[in-house]
């Protein structure tokens, strides 16, 4: 096989890398879980979290149901007369921050389910008058550890590096959270795979434009 056979051969097969990995990351798609175990002992692993304003959360419970994403806060609040404890569910979303490749839960809102104050439980009237009050705070301290704490940083690895620029969307399926990634959005590899076909092209035009490049020469028989 002489070079300009080989020559071509490179070429085609520059050409089609090019094709099959543009159509790969136009089209191809990848989905993986965060069990719900995993991302409760990230969450654990941050508790109990102080804030500066007094209110501590000792405990957070993950709960995956519904197709909803809700956490379980038990919070305490000591800079008061009386020190409180209140009880909470906070529903909220899963986001993804590209920059850590990490997901983040992100708190909707509060509503109170128990209040005791001196360990003495409030009435439900009274902790439906002090919602407005207690919540903001005990929301603020949720918030707080949940922004600084992921409950989910992707693996250093293939798949974790081409996860970290193309999350598209996340979901609560069977108990567990479902990442779904598209690869389309990875723009500049779509113009890398481009770039290679055009380059595939030049050179198949260059080798057709000049016929004797890569031929092996005749040996002409001395008279």
């Amino acid at each position: 096989m002489n070079r300009r056979t080989l020559s071509w051969c490179a070429i085609a097969l520059l050409a089609l890398v090019s094709v099959a990995g543009a159509l790969w990351t136009l089209y191809g798609k990848y989905d993986f879980s965060l069990k719900q175990a995993s991302l409760q002992s990230q969450i654990d692993s941050k508790l109990p979290h102080q804030t500066p304003k007094g209110v501590k959360v000792t405990a957070a419970q993950m709960q995956l149901q519904n197709g909803k994403i809700t956490i379980h806060v038990t919070a305490t609040v000591d800079k008061l007369k009386h020190p409180i404890e209140a009880k909470a569910h906070v529903p909220g979303v899963l986001k993804y921050d590209p920059k850590s490749a990490s997901f983040f839960f992100e708190p909707d809102r509060l509503v109170l389910d128990e209040v005791f104050v001196d360990g003495v439980k409030l009435p439900y009237a009274v902790i439906e008058t002090s919602q407005r009050g207690l919540d903001a705070v005990v929301l603020a301290a949720a918030k707080q550890l949940m922004e600084r704490s992921p409950v989910y940083t992707l693996p250093k690895d293939v798949k974790g590096n081409a996860a970290r620029m193309v999350i598209e969307d996340v979901e609560v399926l069977d108990g567990q959270i479902v990442a779904h990634l598209s690869f389309w959005r990875l723009d500049h590899v779509v113009f890398f795979f481009a770039t290679l076909l055009v380059v595939a092209g030049i050179l198949a035009l260059f080798l057709g434009l000049n016929p004797d490049i890569g031929r092996p020469k005749l040996k002409t028989s001395a008279k």
